[in-house]
């Protein structure tokens, strides 16, 4: 971060940077984490599937969504974090290499 402010970006140009691939990040894992998730829950409760015992998979989509909303709060918590560590740091003393 400290280089992005001697190249001479703004403080909410790096937010931007790390905000951007953070969404990246998180539609992509979301778009892949869900079906995978399901499949390997099928997986799961196939092999407990006996004479005795039996465990239907029921996967409502509500509750994918409810998950994912939950995702996008994490997420915006987390970047108010990230947002207040690049305000609150002051980058020239970190700059400053001490010998």
């Amino acid at each position: 971060m400290a280089t992005f402010t001697v190249l001479g970006l703004s403080h909410w140009q790096i937010f931007r940077i790390f905000l951007l691939e953070g969404l990246i990040l998180l539609i992509i894992g979301i778009i892949l984490g869900m079906p995978i998730a399901f499949y390997l829950s099928k997986l799961f409760f196939m092999s407990f599937d006996t004479e005795l015992f039996r465990f239907p998979v029921m996967i409502y989509f509500d509750r994918l969504y409810e998950s994912a909303i939950i995702m996008l709060v994490f997420f915006a918590i987390s970047y108010a974090v990230v947002l207040r560590f690049i305000y609150k740091t002051v980058w020239q003393e970190l700059l400053n290499v001490r010998e």
